[in-house]
């Protein structure tokens, strides 16, 4: 089974990934646990709200054009 997600920031001792597609955190860490990576400390960083509209907002067209302000 594939676990989809991405590296986003990676230090010697610490790994910053997000989660693609349907991908839960419960499914990283059967992933790293099961490749005998030893898991120390795990903390889930949601998104902001600013982040979250960003995205929201992105794919729509009206975010790609500009009016006229009269």
């Amino acid at each position: 089974m594939t676990y989809e997600f991405e590296v986003v920031n990676h230090q010697p001792d610490q790994l910053e990934i997000r989660l693609l597609h349907d991908a839960t955190p419960n499914d990283v860490l059967k992933f790293f646990i099961s490749q005998g990576i030893a898991i120390h400390s795990f903390n889930e960083k949601l998104p902001s709200l600013n982040e979250i509209f960003i995205k929201q907002v992105e794919g729509t067209a009206n975010a790609r054009q500009f009016q006229n302000i009269q």
